[in-house]
């Protein structure tokens, strides 16, 4: 029963759903090896896609991570913030929320990405 309980909740957040899609759908473009990288006079034509694939990819992922960003950096302060736990992301706001930011949103976003 508990494992339902947390799938549903796990589920309930609309980019979840968009991650799983991607997921699926990315698989065979991160393990196809990429000709151009054995013959580099290829690389400027991308004979198989995957240079312009993994690029639409990234910025798929990019544009989840900042709709995560944005829905933390709003809840921040609220009673939902301080129920919810420390986690690497917290942690990555925290050190771009100071008088001096030792990360940009950038740099969370890569290191998000990194992560996965």
């Amino acid at each position: 029963m508990a494992h339902s309980t947390v799938r549903e909740g796990c589920c309930s957040k609309p980019w979840h759903t968009e991650s799983v899609r991607q997921n699926s759908s990315t698989s065979p473009v991160f393990v196809t090896p990429n000709f151009a990288d054995y013959f580099p006079v290829f690389q400027v034509a991308d004979p198989q896609g995957i240079f312009r694939k993994t690029t639409f990819y990234f910025k798929k992922c990019f544009e989840i991570f900042d709709d995560i960003i944005n829905q933390r950096l709003k809840t921040r302060g609220t009673a939902e913030d301080s129920m919810s736990e420390n986690d690497m992301l917290q942690a990555l706001l925290d050190l771009n929320q100071k008088d001096e930011p030792e990360l940009s949103f950038d740099d969370i976003k890569h290191l998000l990405l990194v992560s996965i």
